[in-house]
């Protein structure tokens, strides 16, 4: 007997492929079928979405998600799955409360509250007056400030035909001091004034010491800022009453001489504002060790001292006015060395 064998052919393989897709089908209807019924997409999108709903109808049958407020479904509507969330919206900042500017006072009532009878208007104070700005007077120009001039400025600007920087003063003498000259040289000298502020004048400035703020001046410095001469002239620049100026003393430059001369000193260039007659007295303040020197014409203007040993010296000279009083002290120097041998004598007048 014969073994029936079939042979499939070149074309019988095309329905057995079919035969088992279709029975693979099946038996995924049936499996699906079992494990519950079918979950149509549009119920899906109702529930919340989650592996074990989508998969799972059975398991979210068993296990039900609570569902959702209706409020907060309003609140936060479903989206679409695979879309980020929506970012957080960020409250707008509280509106800034801006500070009320203050109140006014209400105005003072005219009225009396208790007695209900108008109050007398209230006086108003007055307002303050301007500080008075005197003029220089021509007295006190005449007999405290025109000496001082012609102690220290009338050898530059004592040519009316040849001013100096347009400031040109009469003579000294009394032709320069009679009444119209007076007059004439106040004239001259109130336009180098600054009353509203005399610190400033140029009749102050211009006879100041640089190192004191004074400006250039081809005459040089005349005066310091601590002297009574710049006090009288910034008080006579801003119109006031200068205070009485007293003498002053000028001891001459320090010197130097050889052991056994004689040093000379001169006062020559002090000064008394009204150009009355000074007395002089010349005095040692500082000597060496051993020296028993003494000064010579010490009541004169010209003294002398004869150095006996090697050092220094300081001597003072004090001038004075009999209406006007004593100077302050004014110092020189004096060194004194030992000659060397073989040189020349020195002048006994030699000058450092």
């Amino acid at each position: 007997m014969e073994k029936l064998v079939i042979r499939p052919t070149s074309r019988g393989w095309i329905p057995a492929v079919l035969v088992s897709t279709g029975a693979l089908v099946s038996f995924a209807v049936v499996f699906v079928l079992a494990l519950g019924e079918f979950d149509p997409p549009a119920a899906r999108a109702e529930r919340p979405q989650g592996i074990a709903q989508v998969f799972s109808p059975m398991a979210a049958q068993r296990d039900p998600l609570p569902a959702p407020d209706a409020e907060e479904a309003r609140k936060e509507p479903a989206r679409e799955i695979g879309k980020p969330p929506p970012k957080p919206r960020i409250p707008d900042p509280p509106p800034r409360r801006e500070t009320p500017p203050p109140k006014k006072p209400p105005p003072e009532s005219p009225y009396d509250v208790a007695t209900k009878t108008a109050l007398p208007p209230r006086p108003e104070l007055p307002a303050p007056a301007a500080p008075e700005m005197k003029e220089p007077r021509l007295t006190t120009f005449s007999e405290k400030i025109l000496p001082l001039l012609d102690a220290g400025c009338m050898s530059c600007h004592g040519k009316p035909g040849l001013p100096v920087g347009g400031f040109a003063l009469t003579l000294p003498g009394k032709s320069g001091h009679g009444a119209i000259s007076r007059k004439k040289n106040f004239d001259v000298v109130v336009r180098f004034t600054r009353p509203d502020a005399p610190e400033r004048s140029p009749l102050v400035l211009k006879p100041l010491a640089l190192e004191d703020g004074g400006t250039e001046h081809g005459g040089g410095d005349n005066i310091r800022k601590s002297s009574l001469e710049y006090a009288a002239f910034v008080a006579f620049a801003a119109g006031a009453e200068p205070q009485e100026v007293r003498p002053l003393a000028d001891a001459g430059p320090d010197q130097a001489v050889e052991t056994g001369r004689v040093a000379k000193f001169d006062g020559v260039a002090s000064r008394e504002p009204g150009g009355r007659r000074l007395k002089w007295d010349w005095s040692i303040a500082l000597a060496p060790p051993g020296s028993e020197a003494k000064l010579s014409n010490a009541d004169g203007r010209e003294a002398g001292l004869k150095a006996d040993v090697a050092g220094t010296w300081v001597l003072e000279l004090v001038v004075t006015d009999p209406s006007r009083g004593r100077s302050l002290p004014s110092r020189v120097r004096l060194r004194a060395r030992t000659p060397a041998k073989g040189a020349p004598p020195a002048p006994s007048d030699a000058r450092a």
